[in-house]
C-alpha cells in the first residue's frame, strides 16, 4: 500500500489544527551563568523644562451685592379726615307788616330784622366753613411734606450705605490682585529655582556618567520550573522532510539566584570601592507569547530499515524578573556597605538616580539549545486471513509505502 507524501502531509497539518496540541512539563532549570555592566547614570533624558504652571488660580472678581434693599416709599395717608360741611340757617322770615285794625293782616312780606340775622349766621357758617378748609389743607400740606422729608432721609441712608459696600468692594478686590500678584511671584521664583537646582543636578550627573562604568555583576541562576507549550499553525512540507510550527509558550519558575559586584573604572571606584557578593530567590514567569520553530527530518536506510533523525532548532523564550535583579542589587544591604556614595546619591533626596539606572536582566531572553532525535517506525504484525504479516515502512521521493510478507 502507498499513500502520496502531499496528502498525508495535508491530513496531517489538519489534524493539528483541529487537536491544538499542548505539552505540560516541569522540572529542574540547568544552572545558567550571566554578566551584565551596569553604567553610570545618563542625565541626557533628564529634562529640566519646568512643568509647573504659574497661572494664578485665585478669582478676584467682586461678589459682594452693594444693591439697596430698604423700601422708602412713605405708608401714611395725608388725606383730611375732619368734617368741614357747611350749615345753612333756613329759618323762615316772612311776617305780617301791615295789621288790620279790626283785625287780620293788610300786608305780608319777609321781616327785615329776620332776614338781616339769618343772613348774619349764615356769614358766619361760611366762614366757619373756609377756617376748617383751611386747616385741613394745612394739616394734609404738613402731612406731605413729612413724608417726603422721611423718604429723604431713607434714600440718603441707602445712598450712603452702597458708596460705603463699594468701596469695601473695590478694597478687596485690589487686596485680591495684590496677593494674586504675590503668589505668581512667588510660584515663579520657586519654579525657577527648580530648574538651577535641576541642571545643577543634571551637569554633576553627566560629569559622573562621563567616568565609565558603574561596575559589573555577574551570577548564576538555577532552580526549578513548569513550562506549558501548545503547538499551532503546524505545517508539514509535502516531502515530510520538514515541521514548521508555532509555539505558544507559558509557564513560571524559581530560581535562586547569586551575584558578584565589581567596581569598574574610576567612577565605579569611587563610587562603589569594594566589591560584594549576594544570595537571593528570584520569580521567574514565562509570560505567554507565540514562537515560530522549525523541525527538519532526514531519513537514513540500514538493513532494509528506515530510521528517522529529527533536528528542533533553538527555541528563544522570555522570562520575566519580578523582583528585578536591580531592585535587588539596590535594596541589598551589602551595596550601601560596599557602595556608601552611590547609595546616598541614588537613596538621597536631592539626586533620586535610581531610575535613571538602566535596568538588566529584567526580561531575559532564555534560548533552549537545539534537540536532536530518532526513531525508527515499528509497525505492528497484522493478521490477515489467518497469517500474521509484518509490515515494512519504505518511501519514494513522492509516497510511504507500507508492505508486507509472512
Amino acid at each position: 500500500m502507498a499513500v502520496g507524501k502531499a496528502l498525508l502531509a495535508q491530513s496531517l497539518d489538519s489534524a493539528f489544527a483541529q487537536a491544538q496540541p499542548c505539552l505540560e512539563g516541569s522540572g529542574p532549570i540547568p544552572e545558567e551563568t550571566f554578566s551584565a555592566k551596569i553604567p553610570t547614570p545618563d542625565g541626557s533624558g533628564i529634562d529640566c523644562t519646568p512643568t509647573r504652571d504659574c497661572t494664578p488660580s485665585r478669582d478676584c472678581a467682586p461678589t459682594r451685592d452693594c444693591t439697596p434693599t430698604g423700601d422708602c416709599t412713605p405708608t401714611g395717608d395725608c388725606t383730611p379726615t375732619g368734617n368741614c360741611d357747611l350749615h345753612i340757617d333756613t329759618r323762615d322770615c316772612s311776617a305780617c307788616l301791615v295789621h288790620n285794625p279790626f283785625g287780620g293782616c293788610v300786608v305780608r312780606g319777609n321781616d327785615p330784622f329776620c332776614e338781616a340775622s339769618k343772613g348774619t349766621q349764615n356769614a358766619a357758617y361760611a366762614a366757619e366753613k373756609a377756617a376748617c378748609e383751611g386747616q385741613k389743607s394745612a394739616a394734609k400740606t404738613a402731612c406731605e411734606g413729612q413724608k417726603s422729608a422721611t423718604k429723604a432721609a431713607c434714600e440718603g441712608q441707602k445712598s450712603a450705605a452702597k458708596a460705603d459696600c463699594e468701596r469695601i468692594k473695590e478694597q478687596d478686590r485690589v487686596d485680591c490682585e495684590r496677593l494674586k500678584s504675590q503668589e505668581k511671584l512667588q510660584c515663579e521664583t520657586e519654579k525657577e529655582g527648580q530648574k538651577v537646582g535641576c541642571e545643577t543636578e543634571k551637569g554633576a550627573i553627566i560629569a559622573l556618567h562621563r567616568t565609565g562604568n558603574l561596575g559589573n555583576v555577574d551570577g548564576s541562576a538555577a532552580g526549578t520550573g513548569s513550562l506549558r507549550l501548545c503547538f499551532h499553525d503546524v505545517h508539514f512540507s509535502d516531502a515530510l522532510d520538514k515541521l514548521t510550527l508555532s509555539v505558544a509558550a507559558s509557564g513560571s519558575a524559581a530560581l535562586d539566584v547569586h551575584f558578584k559586584f565589581v567596581p569598574l573604572d574610576v567612577g565605579g571606584h569611587f563610587l562603589c570601592p569594594l566589591e560584594w557578593t549576594a544570595d537571593k530567590n528570584i520569580t521567574t514567569s514565562v509570560p505567554p507569547q507565540s514562537i515560530g520553530a522549525s523541525l527538519s527530518l532526514s531519513r537514513e536506510y540500514a538493513s532494509g530499515s528506515v530510521t528517522y533523525q529529527g533536528r528542533l532548532d533553538e527555541l528563544p523564550i522570555k522570562l520575566h524578573f519580578q523582583p528585578s535583579p536591580l531592585s535587588l542589587v539596590l535594596q541589598n544591604p551589602n551595596f550601601p556597605l560596599a557602595c556608601p556614595v552611590a547609595a546616598g546619591l541614588i537613596n538621597g533626596l536631592t539626586l533620586g538616580l535610581a531610575p535613571l539606572i538602566p535596568e538588566f536582566l529584567k526580561d531575559y531572553t532564555y534560548k533552549l539549545k537545539p534537540v536532536t532525535f530518532s526513531f525508527a517506525p515499528d509497525l505492528p504484525a497484522q493478521s490477515i486471513f489467518g497469517h500474521s504479516v509484518k509490515p515494512k515502512l519504505s518511501e519514494t521521493p513522492l509516497a510511504l509505502v507500507v508492505s508486507g510478507v509472512p
